[in-house]
């Protein structure tokens, strides 16, 4: 899985830098966001009501800062897939220790059952050693 979600962020990183430099600069950032993903992007002056889906021209430079994390002005792909990582894990869900626990043990149940059909012997415990 990681490997395949590392490969879908490279062929993506490929088609934003449209100058083949190997890094992202910020006109090609700002190009992938309006072209590609078409998402509109409202100036700082704008006196009219904010459209759906548009976003302020401040949250396009604050999304840039937090993905060049070196503030090299340009990013390269690990900084991007690291970045965009980051924010797939912001989106998770923050459960209770009580919750946490629960998933553990139906999922150590789980693996016990489904191990123990192959006649590995496990019954209980360490499953995976």
């Amino acid at each position: 899985v990681k490997g395949c979600m590392r490969k879908n962020w490279s062929l993506l990183f490929e088609r934003l830098d449209t100058d083949r430099s190997g890094r992202l600069d910020y006109e090609e950032y700002k190009t992938a966001l309006t072209d590609v993903l078409e998402i509109p992007i409202r100036s700082k002056d704008s006196k009219i009501p904010r459209k759906d889906g548009e976003i302020k021209q401040e949250e396009l430079e604050g999304l840039w800062a937090y993905v060049d994390h070196d503030k090299s002005g340009e990013v390269t792909i690990e900084e991007f897939q690291h970045a965009c990582y980051l924010l797939i894990l912001d989106d998770w869900p923050v459960l209770q220790k009580a919750t946490l626990q629960r998933i553990c043990q139906q999922l150590n149940d789980a693996c016990v059952h489904e191990y123990s059909k192959e006649g590995s012997g496990v019954s209980e415990g360490n499953w995976f050693k």
